[in-house]
């Protein structure tokens, strides 16, 4: 069933830039899946040094809301701009050989799964 997650969809290279006076993002390498309403963003550094860089994920549909993205890896969760996720880019940091595997939903979607969760807690608890 894991498989059908990631085989289904397209896999899409991100740019990553970074800064004259800090070329670390040279680095990192990113990419996202996208299928129906789902977006994922991995993103690596291949280095063994720290790494930092502006990734430019181009997905459109986030334009104009607050998405949230949830590292599938530690459980951590970001709030960040639709825009950053659309066309502005948005900024990540790596430790060496440090990955991130990022769901992103629009924070509308998440707040509503998590209504849903508490009505289903308390009719267990009910």
């Amino acid at each position: 069933m894991a498989a059908s997650a990631v085989r289904d969809g397209a896999w899409t290279r991100c740019d990553v830039t970074g800064w004259p006076d800090n070329q670390t993002a040279d680095g990192l390498a990113a990419w996202t899946w996208s299928a129906a309403d789902t977006l994922t963003l991995v993103v690596v550094n291949l280095s063994a040094h720290d790494a930092d860089g502006v990734v430019h994920i181009g997905h459109t549909p986030a334009a104009g809301g607050t998405w949230v993205l949830t590292d599938l890896l530690d459980g951590t969760t970001y709030e960040r701009s639709g825009d950053d996720l659309a066309a502005g880019g948005m900024y990540v940091s790596r430790p060496p050989w440090g990955t991130h595997v990022l769901r992103a939903e629009p924070m509308s979607a998440v707040a509503t799964a998590d209504s849903q969760d508490q009505e289903d807690a308390h009719d267990v608890d009910g």
